[in-house]
């Protein structure tokens, strides 16, 4: 019975999330970053000497939020027509789109982080809708592979 149970959990899960991916990646000089394809969730990692600032006005992104780590200018979407209000647009000269129509994917989830795009399901003949059918390209050129759900 507590098999059933567990499927079952599973299964909604499934269902109602889809799939995500933690797109992660490393630049130049050693900083580490990931961000997931349908939470936002946005990590990092700093490499010695860097100075981290943060969002001290809502007009930029969220207040509190990182704004630079080293010279690496982190941006934020401010207008609801790019994606989710908050979430990150930019992290240096790698742009973050998001899905705005319900039709090539789950609403909000990432579509494309530099040259790495994410083509997710969207008919359930082909597996459960909103989960990530493929994803081509890197997101720094032939530096990078995502890392599926560490």
């Amino acid at each position: 019975m507590k098999n059933i149970a567990l499927i079952v959990l599973v299964s909604f899960s499934f269902l109602g999330f889809g799939q995500s991916m933690n797109i992660t990646w490393e630049d130049s000089e050693g900083r580490e970053f990931s961000i997931n394809s349908h939470s936002h969730e946005f990590t990092y990692s700093i490499v010695a000497g860097d100075k981290v600032k943060y969002i001290t006005k809502e007009f930029f992104g969220p207040v509190g939020a990182v704004a630079k780590i080293g010279d690496l200018k982190i941006k934020y979407i401010t207008k609801s027509h790019f994606g989710p209000l908050g979430a990150v647009s930019q992290i240096g000269d790698v742009k973050i789109k998001y899905i705005t129509k319900v039709y090539f994917g789950p609403l909000n989830a990432i579509s494309q982080a530099g040259g790495l795009k994410i083509e997710y399901i969207t008919n359930d003949h082909y597996g459960p809708v909103g989960s990530i059918k493929e994803t081509t390209g890197t997101v720094l050129s032939g530096r990078v592979l995502p890392l599926l759900n560490r």
